[in-house]
């Protein structure tokens, strides 16, 4: 893989330390991108030459809670829809390096579903990057 150009960003970009999906729409004018953690995707709009700054932000789900999506893709269509998939896992607690392997085992076995990881959600988006109508959501 060849790197092709710097992309910067500004602003307060949410989760910049885990940002896990991006896409360019809007023949480049805008950039989505979304995080690991939390519940909202952001919109970039282009303000230079490969210089990016937020625009503004789009909650996923309409209820803030202790869960997130943990975004794993983001990926546009030509027709006004943004696309954002969750890792559709199941969350696991964490292993101890104090713990002995084997209770360390024993936690890996436990998991718990976590339906905002489990959805396709799709978004309906104007030539000026907002949101035109309510967010579709499908399980996966």
């Amino acid at each position: 893989m060849e790197a092709i150009s710097a992309i910067r960003f500004s602003g307060d970009i949410a989760g910049h330390k885990g940002l896990s999906a991006a896409a360019f729409f809007g023949d480049g004018e805008f950039l989505a991108i979304g995080a690991d953690e939390g519940t909202a995707i952001q919109i970039l709009r282009l303000a230079g030459d490969g210089h990016y700054e937020v625009s503004h932000s789009i909650n996923l789900v309409a209820e803030q809670n202790d869960e997130e999506v943990d975004i794993e893709g983001i990926a546009y269509s030509d027709n006004g829809r943004l696309y954002v998939v969750g890792s559709h896992s199941r969350r696991r607690q964490r292993i101890d390096d104090r713990r002995r392997k084997k209770d360390n085992r024993k936690q890996l076995d436990k998991s718990e579903s976590e339906p905002s990881r489990e959805k396709l959600f799709e978004l309906r988006i104007d030539s000026g990057g907002k949101l035109t109508d309510e967010i579709e959501t499908t399980s996966l």
